[in-house]
């Protein structure tokens, strides 16, 4: 801890020791406030009239907090030992007494007061459509951004029909998210209150610890009224949202994974409807096969798909989607890449292919799937990675050698590097992608990933390889909104989280005057539960 002042805030924290004055109760469940960080600006303008004028010794700092945090840790003890409300209330009378940081009290009417490190992974988010337009919500990802733009925000696109009062719920609703970088969040009027970031519903402990932060917000905001889960009936977070509407008889709606990407978007951009760009892993669609490549155009009530990529099986289902080369070779079968087909099989034995052709002809627990983010797994097949370690594995050394390359440029030319240079050379680097055709609404990559086998084969570059990929997702891009028809488009999903093809695509779409729009908000399915909200808001 620093020597410095024990400060009180305006919105009820204590520095250093992260206690919040939650005040009446029945307050909060109708006009939740954001949880901000002691040190932000808001914060330090409060403090100019609450800092006391005499500075504490380090000694008596710490001794302050020592004593507070031991008085806070016992009787929040007390309290989750407390078996009603009437007990727990009492447990916690005691708060009323202690004297925190000049005066600044603990209301007795929290069941519970836990003693928190300041940090986002402790804090709930809190978003109001009011509060679209403020800094915090540029139309640019830094990621998406050249060195010199990423400055300035002189280069966003301005939108015409921008709607600041673009969300409002008319009764406490909760959303559940997806499975992976799971989140609740939980609207009333024009707000949102999303929790932290909770992993992937996997195993036990994150299970647990999904079920218990719905129970601490609704012991916080009040019971929903309302609830909304994804329509994959598979995911944890949709049973457990199942589970809750069953035994509190609360209605549960449900709204498709690529929806929920989709309407997060247009909060953030303040779009009453638009063109969305969602590329991710894998996600429930509409007709019940897996998407992950998508061109979206509609609103938060309903979209339509206008156009995605060729789909092909999951061979074993989604057990089997870190396995790249199987997912290799059902694109090879699914798209009849002769060489791909023949180069794979050498490493199977004669049961393995017969199994995989049979689940292959027969569709047996193989679902189709048009996911961008396998595409990048099939592309790191061929650049020499047959199985992921961990997640975006593939995109990551796409990315990397794709990177290389601006790297080459700058040593041979003998030119500074540091990741302005790096950035703005990558960004400059002439296009060169691969050949791909767009037919019936379906971006067909068979081509593309033959010509790659073809390249590593022949011993090209890998760098060069990656580079051309990532052109070629850039360019389908490109040619795929020139078919929709659009000058303005906004990018969801993991997929956009790799900066490499960001960086690309934006700058290939500035280039033919489109607006590109990349969330500040994640752009992973940590944001599907806001998008969720955004849907229910239709029906209640």
């Amino acid at each position: 801890m620093n020597n410095e002042k024990l400060d009180s805030t305006k919105s009820g924290w204590i520095q250093d020791i992260g206690v919040h004055n939650n005040g009446n109760l029945e307050s909060i469940k109708m006009h939740p406030k954001p949880c901000t960080h002691p040190d932000s600006a808001e914060n330090l303008d409060s403090k100019k009239s609450k800092t006391p004028t005499a500075e504490a010794s380090l000694d008596n700092v710490k001794g302050c907090v020592d004593s507070c945090v031991m008085s806070l840790l016992d009787i929040n003890g007390k309290a989750q030992k407390a078996s009603s409300y009437e007990s727990a209330k009492k447990a916690t009378q005691n708060l009323d007494s202690i004297n925190l940081a000049h005066n600044t009290q603990i209301n007795s009417h929290s069941l519970s007061i836990r003693a928190m490190r300041i940090s986002r992974g402790f804090a709930p988010l809190h978003i109001t459509s009011d509060a679209i337009h403020s800094s915090n919500f540029s139309s640019n990802a830094n990621h998406a951004n050249t060195p010199c733009q990423s400055k300035s925000h002189t280069n966003n696109p301005k939108i015409t029909n921008l709607n600041p009062k673009i969300f409002h719920l008319n009764t406490l609703s909760a959303a559940f998210g997806a499975m992976q970088k799971s989140s609740i969040a939980f609207g009333f009027h024009n707000h949102i209150i999303v929790s932290p970031y909770m992993g992937d519903l996997f195993t036990p402990h994150n299970i647990a610890n999904f079920r218990k932060t719905y129970d601490y917000f609704s012991t916080i905001y009040g019971t929903p009224q309302a609830l909304i889960a994804d329509i994959h009936n598979q995911y944890i977070s949709t049973q457990i949202a199942k589970e809750i509407a069953k035994d509190s008889k609360i209605p549960l709606f449900q709204v498709a994974h690529h929806h929920a990407h989709f309407n997060a978007l247009l909060l953030e951009s303040s779009m009453k409807e638009g063109v969305g760009v969602i590329f991710d892993g894998s996600g429930m669609g509409d007709d019940g096969t897996l998407w992950g490549g998508e061109f979206l155009c509609g609103d938060s009530k309903q979209v339509e798909r206008i156009l995605h990529f060729k789909p092909f099986r999951i061979l074993g289902g989604e057990k089997h989607i870190k396995d790249c080369k199987r997912l290799a070779y059902s694109y090879a079968i699914c798209n009849d890449i002769a060489p791909l087909k023949d180069f794979i099989e050498s490493s199977y034995d004669e049961n393995e292919r017969k199994a995989l052709q049979a689940l292959h002809n027969t569709g047996f627990n193989s679902p189709l799937c048009s996911s961008a983010g396998r595409l990048f797994d099939i592309a790191g097949f061929i650049l020499g990675l047959e199985r992921l370690s961990y997640e975006a594995q593939s995109g990551e050394l796409i990315a990397s050698n794709t990177l290389k390359l601006a790297y080459d440029i700058l040593r041979h030319k003998n030119e500074t590097i540091n990741y302005d240079t790096l950035m703005q050379t990558f960004s400059n680097m002439p296009y060169n992608p691969y050949p791909f055709h767009i037919t019936q609404n379906m971006i067909d990559m068979s081509e593309c990933i033959e010509e790659m086998l073809k390249d590593k084969q022949t011993g090209k570059n890998s760098d060069v390889i990656a580079a051309r990929f990532i052109d070629t997702l850039a360019y389908c891009i490109l040619e795929s909104l020139k078919c929709i028809g659009t000058d303005y488009a906004f990018f969801g999903g993991g997929v956009f989280a790799n900066y490499a093809l960001c960086i690309r695509v934006k700058k290939l779409l500035h280039t033919h005057s489109i607006k590109a729009f990349f969330p500040k908000l994640p752009c992973s399915d940590y944001s599907i539960s806001i998008g969720q909200l955004m849907y229910l808001q239709h029906f209640v």
